[in-house]
């Protein structure tokens, strides 16, 4: 196995695990949420904040992690009646427009989106509005880092022949 996918696995481990934090905290903050609402009628007010917050970190690393899965749905309809070799070519290029796509919208987007952002703080938790959409560029950083490695990987296997 080259460095190049183990790297890959290193950035799934991670990211699984940031993902199963966010569900879990998210899962407590509701249920605690619930509990002092319902039960004890003195509702917890940063914990509306924090979901909402978590929500959207959750999302965004959320498709990540599916792009380094090849997990979002893909229609595949005319790649499946081209020859094995056209169908790698156009995969690539569809690798190549995502990972346009994330550079322009996500990693830069998501730069100006902090520096729009940059004075602004949350009404409950008073955290900065740049730190909670700092996760568009990260998701965009991951999805790139994605693309590449499979980039690379169907070059090399076009280049060796498979």
């Amino acid at each position: 196995m080259d460095i190049f996918n183990k790297v890959k696995l290193f950035v799934d481990k991670v990211l699984f695990t940031v993902l199963f934090a966010i569900i879990t905290l998210i899962l407590i903050c509701v249920s605690l949420q619930v509990f002092y609402r319902y039960f004890l009628q003195a509702p917890i007010i940063f914990t509306e904040e924090l979901v909402r917050f978590l929500l959207i970190w959750l999302g965004l690393l959320g498709s990540s992690y599916a792009f380094g899965r090849k997990g979002h749905i893909s229609l595949t309809i005319l790649l499946d009646r081209v020859p094995k070799r056209v169908h790698k070519i156009l995969i690539i290029i569809i690798d190549l427009l995502i990972l346009i796509s994330s550079i322009l919208i996500l990693i830069i987007g998501g730069m100006e989106l902090i520096q729009v952002t940059k004075t602004q703080t949350s009404s409950v938790l008073a955290l900065p509005i740049w730190l909670v959409y700092s996760v568009i560029s990260i998701s965009g950083c991951l999805i790139t880092f994605y693309q590449v490695f499979f980039i690379s990987r169907n070059i090399s296997s076009i280049i060796k022949g498979e």
